[in-house]
């Protein structure tokens, strides 16, 4: 190992390092692994809360299994960035399994990689409230498991799927998915495939949705009719008054409700402990309306 890697764990073990960050081959793969595995025999002397692998190419399924080893077991880090590390499909499987383990990263950066369908909804399926999976040559196909992943959400706020290949078959997957989650807010689907005939079946999925704040279809062709943008325009408008209204106590998220679990295995939900989560979510959102 090199003599910086050594000294990086020395640092680690001290527990006051509070931010990460390996980005752009700064360690050799081997090195990386090390030190979450460092991180992991920390347990709870860790105060790790933002580990950054930005553009570590690539990392491969042995890298992201010491990964998901380490998540299972810390409870510090919030925010993980793996963006432009050329994850795969199983090294993407991989992850997913400690994540499924993990309750405390909220923030989730996996944009330009190569997950795929199956590996890219599993990653919506945990307790994250953004998520970023911009490039990651998701299809309809995976649309469709991101979908179902949203219906039982209870803490997704934000999620990004842009600039993959979701066509209107997708983004009819994605639009229930939203309407049925009571946390969801912002969707971006720029750069993808649908035409003003699947935004419109998504515009009709999400139209009695309260908490949507915005929703990026920019850089889809053809470009979207003057009458499909004016009818999202009004959606969100009106969520966005709504959203105001919360803020200053106009009106109080009694709207927000749960909807039927389609599976025995969901999870129970707090109804009371759910509007605050979605009130806290609303009051911290800032979002543009972002329609082209």
């Amino acid at each position: 190992m090199s003599t910086a890697a050594e000294e990086l764990v020395q640092v680690l073990q001290t527990g006051k390092v509070s931010k990460l960050k390996l980005n752009n081959d700064s360690l050799t793969e081997d090195e990386i692994q090390w030190v979450c595995r460092e991180v992991t025999l920390l347990k709870d002397r860790c105060r790790v809360s933002e580990l950054s692998l930005w553009s570590n190419d690539p990392l491969r399924v042995s890298s992201a299994s010491v990964l998901a080893d380490m998540l299972k077991v810390n409870r510090s880090i919030t925010r993980l960035d793996l963006a432009d590390c050329r994850l795969g499909a199983d090294a993407g499987l991989a992850l997913a399994s400690g994540l499924a383990s993990n309750s405390a990263v909220r923030h989730l950066d996996l944009s330009i990689n190569r997950l795929g369908d199956s590996a890219s909804a599993l990653m919506c399926g945990n307790g994250v409230t953004r998520i970023c999976l911009s490039g990651n040559d998701i299809t309809d196909e995976g649309a469709a498991g991101i979908g179902e992943q949203l219906k039982f959400s209870r803490k997704l706020f934000e999620i990004d799927l842009s600039f993959n290949s979701i066509g209107d078959a997708g983004a009819k997957h994605i639009g229930s998915g939203v309407a049925s989650s009571p946390t969801v807010a912002v969707v971006n689907l720029s750069g993808n495939r649908l035409t003003p005939g699947g935004v419109g079946v998504l515009c009709d999925c999400i139209k009695d949705n309260r908490t949507i704040l915005d929703v990026d279809l920019s850089r889809n062709e053809p470009h979207l009719g003057a009458d499909t943008q004016h009818v999202l325009r009004q959606l969100l408008k009106s969520n966005r008054q709504r959203r105001d209204d919360i803020r200053t106590g106009t009106v109080q998220p009694t709207c927000i409700s749960v909807p039927p679990m389609a599976s025995s295995n969901a999870p129970d939900v707090d109804q009371a402990a759910l509007d605050d989560n979605v009130k806290n979510l609303i009051a911290s959102a800032d979002q543009d309306i972002t329609i082209v």
